[in-house]
């Protein structure tokens, strides 16, 4: 995916809710409504792709990733994290409050054990860290990562009803789904830089005949 259709399709996203606050469907808007299952299934392919990502990165060789492994694990974990959040762990779908509370442990427990290990790493290694994450900031993938942060945000503005309006519900379902869109499409971006591991080995030894 390119940052030309990523843009058009929040700009489509952000359109519906233009339409939906004239025209308000309540049941569209529910906890089983299309949005909430579309932002669930938003996650579970961050998850999946971001962790697919982390999966090559670390087997590569290649010092000069744009996108480092442990930035994309940080990634993967945060939706695995997300996925929990938006089917309450799976109280939407008839799960027992014992089955709630045990995947609501589970998930923080791997959480946590996750950033953890990824903190320990980036504070062992300072020098190392700070060039990776001024090798992710140089990359469009970080505009989308920040831009995903920005309309979660304002979804959360919306949710507390700060504003007088009748629609609250309307933007707030869709500056989460924008959200939710954009660190996908951060992902997806990601996807489409990976240089597979030959390709790498191919150009070194390219570059080591023509010195």
């Amino acid at each position: 995916m390119t940052n030309k259709i990523g843009l058009t399709l929040i700009l489509a996203l952000f359109s519906f809710g233009v339409v939906f606050s004239f025209k308000p469907s309540p049941e569209l808007f529910s906890e089983m409504g299309p949005f909430e299952l579309a932002q669930a299934l938003l996650m579970v392919a961050s998850l999946i792709i971001w962790w697919r990502l982390a999966i090559v990165r670390k087997r590569e060789t290649s010092r000069d990733d744009n996108i480092h492994y442990t930035i994309a694990i940080f990634f993967a974990v945060l939706s695995f994290v997300v996925v929990g959040r938006e089917t309450s762990f799976l109280k939407v779908y008839g799960a027992g409050e014992n089955l709630e509370l045990g995947l609501m442990l589970l998930t923080t427990v791997i959480a946590v054990s996750i950033l953890g290990v990824l903190s320990l790493q980036w504070f062992r290694t300072p020098r190392n860290t700070w060039r990776i994450f001024r090798a992710f900031i140089s990359t469009p993938n970080f505009f989308w990562a920040i831009s995903s942060f920005v309309f979660i945000l304002m979804g959360d503005f919306f949710e507390k009803e700060w504003l007088p309006i009748q629609f609250n519900i309307v933007w707030e379902e869709t500056f989460e789904l924008m959200g939710y869109f954009a660190i996908v499409v951060a992902a997806l971006v990601s996807e489409r830089s990976i240089v597979p591991h030959e390709v790498y080995e191919q150009e070194i030894a390219i570059n080591k005949a023509l010195s």
